[in-house]
C-alpha cells in the first residue's frame, strides 16, 4: 500500500459540452453547500470563433505562478492531493494571482 494520493483532473469536452452549466451548479454545491454559480471554480464560456461551450478553470499547475508571485502567500499547494488554494483570510485582493495565471482563473 502506498501513501500516495491519486490526483483528480477534471477534463472538459467542449465536443460534448451543451452550455447546461451543471457542473457549476456541482461545484457550488459540493464546496460550499449551496446551488450559488458565482461560487462555482468553473466557468463555462461560449466560445465565438469555434462556436463552442469552453469551461475554464484551474489546472492545479505542478509549479503554480500564482503561487509564486502571491505578495503574502495566500496560495498553497497541497503536497498530498496537488489542489491549488486560495486561503482567504490571508489574501489581500491584489489580483496578482488572476494577472499572472494563464487562463485568469483566480477569482477574488
Amino acid at each position: 500500500m502506498t501513501n500516495e494520493t491519486e490526483q483528480m483532473v477534471l477534463v472538459h469536452d467542449p465536443d460534448r459540452c451543451v452550455g447546461c452549466r451543471f457542473c457549476m451548479v456541482a461545484c457550488s454545491h459540493k464546496h460550499f453547500g449551496v446551488v450559488d454559480l458565482s461560487k462555482s471554480n468553473i466557468r463555462i464560456y461560449f466560445d465565438l470563433k469555434t462556436l463552442r461551450f469552453e469551461a475554464i478553470y484551474c489546472h492545479h499547475c505542478d509549479d503554480p505562478i500564482c503561487m509564486a508571485v502571491c505578495p503574502v502567500n495566500a496560495i498553497v499547494k497541497d503536497e498530498n492531493t496537488g489542489i491549488v488554494r486560495i486561503q482567504p483570510a490571508k489574501c489581500i485582493g491584489c489580483r496578482l494571482c488572476n494577472t499572472m495565471c494563464p487562463l485568469s482563473v483566480p477569482w477574488v
